[in-house]
Order: C-alpha cells, then sequence, then structure tokens
C-alpha cells in the first residue's frame, strides 16, 4: 500500500512538471509579442533543480512537494513572484587614453636634421655658387636667397664671388622658412707666374720683347745719366731689379736701368796718344792711364800701353773708366 502510494506521488509530480514547462512556453511567446505587459519571472538554477530533480528518484520527501506546490503557485499567479536581482558586474572606470605622440616619418627625421644642421652652418670664406647650393640642399627655398656685392658691384658669375657675411631677414637664427641676404666679395684669383729671364748686356729693344714673351707687361726703364732714352736700339740693359730665373706674376713691375754702350777695342801695344783717341773715337770719355813702375807721364807718345781693364769686344757702358797701364 505504502509502494503505491508513491507512486501516484511520482507520477502527480510529472504531471505538475510537464504543466509547468508548458505555462512557461506559453508565458515566454506571449511576452515578446505584448511589450507594454512583459513580466518576467526569475527562477534561481538552485529551486528550478530542486522543485524538478529528486535527489532521490524513489523517494519524495516533505520538502520536495512544499518546493513543487511554490513552483506552481509562482506560475499561476506569476505579479506576486518575488523580484530577484542579479548582481550587475561592475566595469572598471574607463580611463582616459594618454595623448600618444604622433609617429615620426623618415621624412620628419631628415627635416629635423636639416633645421639643427642649418643652425651651425657657416658660410663665410664660401664661394657664393657652393653657398646657395648648400642652403637649397638644407631645404631653403631659392627664391629666398639674396645675394649681393659689398661694394655694389653686379654679380654675373657667383663662382666668381665668395660669401663674407650674411644677414637673415627679422633677425634670429636661419631656418629653412628664413629669407637670407647673402654679402660678398669678388674672388682674386692667384696670378700665373713665369720665369724672369736675363736681359742684362741686351739692347733695350730686344730686353722689351724678350721680357714680353715671358709673360711680364709691367716694365719701365732709365737712363743711367738721366738722359731721354729715344732709340732703344741705341741703349742697352746694365741692370735689371728683379733676379734672373726667379718665379714672379705677371703683373710685377720689371724695371731696367740703360745706357749707351759700346764694345771695347784693343789697345794694347799702342801708344798712349794713339790708344787714347781710338777709345774715344768708339765713345769712352773717361779714360786713364798709369806708368807700370810708377813714374810720372809727361811725354804720351813715349810711353806703350800694356795693359787695359776690359778685353777687347766687352760692351762697356760709355761712362765706364777706362783704365789702361803704360810702359817707357
Amino acid at each position: 500500500m505504502k509502494k503505491a502510494k508513491t507512486i501516484v506521488l511520482v507520477g502527480s509530480c510529472t504531471a505538475f512538471f510537464v504543466v509547468a514547462c508548458m505555462v512557461c512556453f506559453l508565458l515566454g511567446g506571449s511576452s515578446g509579442k505584448d511589450d507594454d505587459t512583459e513580466t518576467t519571472a526569475y527562477i534561481s538554477a538552485e529551486n528550478a533543480t530542486r522543485a524538478v530533480t529528486p535527489t532521490r528518484p524513489d523517494v519524495i520527501t516533505p520538502e520536495d512537494v512544499k518546493g513543487m506546490k511554490d513552483f506552481t503557485d509562482r506560475i499561476k499567479h506569476p505579479t506576486q513572484a518575488p523580484t530577484v536581482t542579479e548582481p550587475v558586474a561592475t566595469q572598471p572606470a574607463a580611463t582616459k587614453p594618454a595623448a600618444t605622440k604622433p609617429v615620426e616619418t623618415t621624412e620628419d627625421v631628415i627635416d629635423a636634421i636639416r633645421d639643427e644642421i642649418i643652425k651651425h652652418v657657416d658660410f663665410k670664406d664660401m664661394s657664393l655658387d657652393d653657398a646657395m647650393i648648400e642652403l637649397i640642399a638644407l631645404g631653403l627655398k631659392s627664391e629666398n636667397i639674396k645675394s649681393r656685392a659689398q661694394n655694389g658691384d653686379v654679380i654675373i658669375l657667383p663662382s666668381n664671388w665668395k660669401v663674407v657675411d650674411y644677414e637673415i631677414e627679422g633677425g634670429g637664427q636661419l631656418k629653412r622658412s628664413s629669407v637670407i641676404h647673402l654679402i660678398c666679395v669678388k674672388i682674386e684669383k692667384p696670378e700665373k707666374k713665369y720665369a724672369m729671364p736675363d736681359v742684362r748686356g741686351m739692347s733695350l729693344d730686344k730686353a722689351i720683347s724678350k721680357l714680353k714673351k715671358a709673360g711680364f707687361k709691367n716694365i719701365e726703364y732709365t737712363s743711367n745719366n738721366g738722359k731721354a732714352v729715344i732709340l732703344e736700339g741705341n741703349w742697352t740693359v746694365i741692370t735689371q731689379n728683379c733676379r734672373p730665373d726667379s718665379e714672379l706674376a705677371a703683373s710685377t713691375e720689371i724695371k731696367l736701368t740703360v745706357a749707351k754702350t759700346a764694345p771695347i777695342p784693343n789697345v794694347v801695344g799702342m801708344s798712349l796718344d794713339q790708344a787714347i783717341k781710338k777709345l774715344e773715337k768708339a765713345g769712352f770719355t773717361e779714360i786713364t792711364y798709369k806708368s807700370d813702375n810708377g813714374k810720372s807721364i809727361i811725354m804720351k807718345s813715349n810711353w806703350t800701353v800694356v795693359k787695359q781693364n776690359y778685353s777687347e769686344g766687352t760692351l762697356v757702358v760709355l761712362e765706364d773708366e777706362i783704365q789702361l797701364v803704360v810702359t817707357k
């Protein structure tokens, strides 16, 4: 008899479960159609498990029956069902992301390097064309690069000018956006050098021709006696101010001293009076003589020349002293 009661009780519970499932299904479907009358019943997982699944399949306890009755009451009267509020998971307050530095590109890095380099570039003593190329390479616009000559001359070939100073419009440090004025002076190119020839003993006309062929153009000359030089061929160079074979620029001033000269004749063996006449005829005016024994010379014709200070044929300046030694 006890066993039969148990079976009946189990069957009743099963029936209640089926009915409950059908009611839940119907309630769930109708809630989606009518939003204004939506009522949600919360059933904890623990109570549902206890109401449906017996702890022991062959024994129904009074607690099971009470739980089943509560379950059916909630289904019949859903508005009276207690509201179960589930804990809402709290999220940490969103923190404002830190401002991130823009990622530098290769071009940004190059621009930064140029901006730093250009502050320290010194264009002084640089040729104008090189300075302009340098500025453009560092990022300056060509129209922002101005130039002017320090003496006001017109600059035609930048390669012939060098920068001695520069000004920046508005002052401050040089930047790639600056307008710069390059102040220039003309480059003095070094003159080519030439070897100085030896023109001593040459006639003035031939000496001048030789100097010009060697590359020298600035040639001056004066006579040894202050007389005017009219016919250059009649004058002989006796001194020059520049040492022969020295390397000099073409603009070097060449100064020559010229004089009238004549080849010295041979008067050895001639009587003193005849020797003097021959020398004077050749143009020499300064003629001296002395005896070989120290005696005084009274009659010139009684004395014979045994020595002269210039050998025959030597070109001698007419004003030079001609010295003769005589014997009796």
